[in-house]
Parts: C-alpha cells; structure tokens; sequence
C-alpha cells in the first residue's frame, strides 16, 4: 500500500526540519562540485531566507510531509525581469528537494505539481529554475516535466 503523503504551504514551525532536510539536499550537490561546499554559518542563513520565504506573499514554500514529517519540499518565487523585455513576470523555482529514503515515489512530481497550481493561480505562466549541471537526477526530472535548456552558466577561478 502506498504511503499517504500530505502537500500544503509551510509556515514558520517548519523552519527546523526543512533545514534538515536541506543541509540533506546540500550535501548531495557539495559532493559534486565544489563550489556548492557551505560556509560556517550556512544553516543559520538558510534559516532566515526560508524564513523571509514562508512569509512572503510572493512565494510559496511547500511540503509534502508523511507520517508527521516533512519528507520533500519546493521553493518558488514570483520575480520580474527589466521593462527591456516583453515577457517580464516569471517564477523561479529555487529548490525543490525529496529525502533520498523518498525519493522515486512520485513526491517531487506532486510537489510540482502543487507548486504549478500555485503558480498558475498568480497569473503567470513562465518558470525558470536552474539545476546543477552534474545533476543528472534532476535533468531528467525536469525535462520530464517539458522544461527545456535555456541558457549555460559558465564558471571559472581566476
């Protein structure tokens, strides 16, 4: 039988078990590229942005929780890009992370699609997000959905 899984928006009590699960999600990439490494106080910070994000009226965080715990969760955000462009309003997907003892049973996909209604219920209808390039979980995950590539982000030290 499959477990029951329950979506809603978070609010602030969440903050502490999200962080978990984050500094989970975080792990995952450090281990990929060292750029995504985190600084000393990184939890803490994460704390305050997720924060500012569950209270926001122009974001939405949200959680699938199972068994009285938050197993996945997805931050969207409604931005605008400069008045030189005709197609301005959009929502960034900021992360969207699944518990790795979760992860292939269909959470992250109705955590999208939670968050679309979401979106949709703005009025807008355009969504960026960016995956790390040695993620090839989430490329597939996301080309699944129909989101394609846009741009390529290069990066080097100097």
């Amino acid at each position: 039988m499959k477990e029951h899984v329950r979506l809603r928006a978070a609010v602030r009590e969440d903050a502490p078990e999200l962080a978990a699960l984050w500094l989970e999600f975080m792990a995952f990439h450090a281990g990929r590229d060292e750029l995504l490494g985190l600084s000393e106080n990184a939890e803490e910070h994460w704390m305050m942005w997720i924060t500012g994000k569950i209270e926001s009226d122009d974001s939405l965080v949200a959680v699938a929780e199972s068994r009285g715990h938050i197993c996945g969760y997805c931050v969207a955000t409604i931005k605008q890009r400069p008045p030189v462009f005709q197609r301005r309003d959009y929502v960034e997907v900021m992360e969207l992370a699944v518990t790795a003892s979760a992860r292939g049973g269909g959470i992250g996909s109705r955590l999208y699609d939670y968050t679309a209604a979401w979106i949709k219920e703005r009025g807008v209808d355009w969504v960026w997000l960016e995956v790390a390039a040695t993620n090839d979980l989430a490329t597939a995950f996301w080309e699944n959905k129909g989101y394609r590539r846009f741009l390529e982000t290069y990066q080097r030290g100097i």
